[in-house]
């Protein structure tokens, strides 16, 4: 519960005071994974001193050394001190990062902001349904709707009627374990695919089918490198649903025979393969629950059961989150959707009163 109680947020503000100001103030706010000793992730190099919150946001504005998008100050008495963080990686929304102060004690009496310009790292983030890092899933064929399977006695990667095989995406050099999760899986990039809990990757044996395999942790000179290729070449992003080519070491397209129901890895080209009457269409099936709050409640749903659009996942009309508790922002959407009902009610009732009186008079 302590955990859940650090991700809701006290309610951000605008830098310039106008709603139309990309850049959000959020107080009391500090970013996981902070090493408050270590300046390294900062535009310099090294962190600054700032007498002022602004200020502070100004070096990330005009930053010369790289970009900037986000970064926290820390008030002592008449200065504080100035972290501006290096947009590192921008497909890092440094968003899903954001906890209440409270998880470091030394920032129990200081006064403390964190500031992110929305333009670059958009908040709340409304991509629920887009593919992360060690997103619990199936694999399903499009045509044939079966599921990738694991035949125990051989390993290979067989397809069944059954949703059986729960996978993962891993990144081929685990340079980001930090944040992991929090990074979307692109397309056309080589990742490793995973059964989760294990260290089976999806790869090809010595009969040239795919297969399960075991493996070391993933590494830079991995041979079972995995990239999903969306059949629309011009979507940026993966998200569940989509309809995708599974590529193995960036030329041989998994395949599944529709009589034995064996996948293997065939060079080949996209027609040849339709002209063979093989499966080779897949798309990503989600296997874990978003979230939604209303009323000051929240409520978990499994993304499968939601209704999508792209990267974005709503149900029964609520927009879904992958935060827990929708990082607390819909408290305040509630209480700005109460207000609009009060001056409704105020135009259809109190206003025609007031004017027949008038009119009487």
């Amino acid at each position: 519960m302590n955990n859940l109680k650090n991700l809701i947020l006290d309610k951000p503000y605008t830098y310039n005071g106008r709603g139309n100001d990309s850049w959000k103030i959020f107080p009391n706010t500090i970013f996981r994974n902070i090493e408050l000793n270590d300046c390294d992730k900062t535009t310099t190099g090294t962190c600054e001193r700032a007498n002022s919150l602004s200020k502070c946001i100004e070096k990330c504005k005009n930053s010369k050394e790289g970009p900037c998008a986000a970064g926290y100050f820390i008030k002592l008495n008449d200065e504080g001190i100035c972290v501006p963080l290096l947009l590192y990686y921008k497909d890092l929304n440094d968003t899903y990062s954001l906890r209440r102060k409270d998880i470091y004690p030394q920032l129990e009496d200081l006064d403390v902001f964190s500031y992110i310009n929305t333009d670059v790292l958009p908040f709340p983030p409304e991509n629920a349904n887009q593919v992360f890092f060690q997103d619990i899933f199936f694999i399903q064929c499009v045509n044939s709707k079966l599921y990738l399977e694991l035949e125990i006695n051989s390993g290979r990667a067989t397809f069944d009627s059954l949703e059986s095989v729960r996978t993962q995406v891993l990144p081929i050099i685990d340079t980001m374990a930090e944040n992991q999760e929090y990074f979307p899986v692109m397309p056309n990039i080589n990742y490793t695919l995973n059964i989760p809990g294990t260290t089976m990757l999806l790869g090809e044996n010595n009969e040239k089918d795919a297969s399960w395999l075991p493996s070391l942790v993933p590494s830079a000179d991995t041979k079972n490198k995995i990239k999903f290729v969306p059949i629309n070449k011009k979507e940026k992003y993966l998200y569940y649903g989509q309809s995708v080519y599974i590529v193995y070491e960036d030329v041989y397209y998994l395949t599944v025979n529709k009589t034995t129901k064996i996948s293997t890895f065939e060079y080949s080209s996209v027609q040849k393969l339709k002209d063979q009457g093989k499966d080779y269409i897949y798309k990503l099936i989600p296997n874990f629950d978003v979230y939604y709050c209303k009323n000051g409640k929240t409520f978990s749903v499994p993304l499968k059961k939601a209704k999508t659009e792209n990267v974005k996942a709503y149900y029964k009309g609520n927009l879904l989150y992958k935060n827990p508790v929708c990082w607390g922002i819909t408290h305040s959407h509630e209480e700005k959707k109460n207000w609009y009902i009060l001056i409704v009610v105020f135009i259809l009732v109190f206003i025609p009163i007031l004017l027949f009186y008038l009119y009487r008079a």
